[in-house]
């Protein structure tokens, strides 16, 4: 099979390469897609490369009316308004 770049030229050897490694189990799935991507490769091309099906979203379930929502955030000390550090205090 052949595969194409979108301007029309064929995936680098390298890349290839690297598909029949994730194929064979000598490269596992999540390094070759990190991989094939820094190389510009897009991950649907990643993933017909290497003959997987392309992910789905997870289905929305409703929420639970009810329960506890926890927020944790850092509280400083108040210092001078002149000398907040916006990131910090604001």
């Amino acid at each position: 099979m052949r595969h194409t770049n979108q301007n029309g030229t064929d995936v680098s050897r390298h890349v290839r390469d690297l598909a029949k490694a994730a194929q064979t189990g000598k490269m596992d799935r999540r390094e070759f897609l990190t991989t094939a991507s820094a190389l510009g490769v897009t991950t649907a091309s990643a993933f017909a490369l290497v003959g997987l099906p392309m992910p789905v979203s997870a289905q929305d379930q409703k929420p639970k009316p009810g329960g506890t929502l926890r927020v944790a955030m850092s509280v400083l000390q108040p210092k001078d308004p002149r000398t907040f550090d916006w990131t910090q205090m604001g």
